[in-house]
Order: C-alpha cells, then sequence, then structure tokens
C-alpha cells in the first residue's frame, strides 16, 4: 500500500475515485431494487408486473378502470380540442366565428339555444337555432351554402339538421327573383351524456 501511494499519479487517481464511485452506485442500485420489491409487494404484482390473485385484487381493478377512464378523458379531451369547442359558449362563438368568414360575410346572427333532447341512452342532442340578427337581411344561396358547409366542416359532431330559405323580395309568381334570400337554420350536437 505504501508503493501505491509512493508513487501516486492521475492514473492511480482515477481508480479510487471510479473505485469509491462504483461502490456507491451498487449501494444505490441495491436499494433501488429494494424500492421496487417493496412498491411491487403493496401493488400485489409478481417479478413480471402482473397482478397476484389474492387480497390486492379490488386493488386492480380499481387500477384498471382509473386507467380506462382516464384514457376515455384524453380522448375526449383531444376530439374537443381538435373541434375548436368545449363549452355551449364555445359552440356558439363557434358558429358566430363561421358567420363572419371572410368568404362567408353574414354578419351578426342570432344563436338560441333549444331544450337538450335525450334520442336514446347515453347521448343527448343539443339543438341551436341560427337566424340573422336583422329580420330583412338578404344573402345569395352561395353565402348560405358556404355557412351550413362550413358548419359541418370545422366539426365532426355538428349537423346542419333544418334550414329553410325565402325570397327576400316578393315577386310576381311569373317573374324570376333576383338571388337574394332569406334564411333559418338549426344545428344538432349530439354529445354524450
Amino acid at each position: 500500500m505504501k508503493n501505491f501511494f509512493q508513487g501516486f499519479n492521475s492514473s492511480r487517481a482515477m481508480i479510487v475515485i471510479f473505485l469509491l464511485a462504483s461502490v456507491y452506485l451498487g449501494y444505490e442500485a441495491y436499494a433501488g431494487v429494494a424500492r421496487v420489491e417493496q412498491a411491487r409487494a403493496r401493488l400485489g404484482l409478481d417479478e413480471a408486473g402482473v397482478p397476484m390473485v389474492g387480497p390486492n385484487a379490488p386493488v386492480h381493478d380499481l387500477l384498471r378502470r382509473i386507467v380506462h377512464q382516464a384514457k376515455r378523458y384524453t380522448d375526449f379531451k383531444e376530439q374537443l380540442a381538435s373541434d375548436g369547442m368545449e363549452h355551449e359558449d364555445n359552440l356558439q362563438s363557434y358558429i358566430r366565428n363561421v358567420a363572419v368568414h371572410q368568404k362567408i360575410g353574414l354578419g351578426r346572427i342570432n344563436v338560441t339555444t333549444q331544450p337538450t333532447k335525450s334520442i336514446f341512452k347515453g347521448s343527448q342532442d343539443r339543438e341551436f337555432r341560427i337566424r340573422h340578427k336583422d329580420a330583412k337581411a338578404d344573402f345569395s344561396r352561395l353565402q348560405a351554402c358556404n355557412f351550413m358547409f362550413k358548419l359541418e366542416d370545422g366539426s365532426n359532431r355538428i349537423r346542419v339538421t333544418e334550414f329553410r330559405m325565402s325570397a327576400a323580395d316578393r315577386t310576381e309568381p311569373e317573374a324570376i327573383p333576383n338571388d337574394r334570400w332569406t334564411f333559418e337554420c338549426k344545428v344538432t350536437m349530439r354529445e354524450k351524456e
């Protein structure tokens, strides 16, 4: 040992440092394995991570349900985010944003909420009636059709379920009306309860 320190150089210093570091890392690895084993015992998992049958079986069932519900929640949040709406206020603002789109140009519209209907168990339909704020405002057929198309194209959950157009100007029966129309429509959004 005396000879070891007598000719002490950088190579020997590295050997000592690495020896001490390996002892420390070995201790930490052993303690980590012990912590993993304790966690497995508390959760009732065997060496492969498979749930053991026994007193912890209800815990595993609960964990499985929590994970399943968490995945469903994440899927729903992603679907809502991709549709650009999360609440009724956002849905109404989505409809209003489509109405003022530069290629549609309907302007200010009224969006009124209809009572929620439950068609079948587990889902409900929310209906919204859409009218222009000015009852005498008229539009081309292209504007009205683009509005309906853009509503359905921008969201997977919204469908135009009712649409009514009438000529803006009263004309004689034999006269060809100009392409100006008033319209109102109803959109339906189906969602899970």
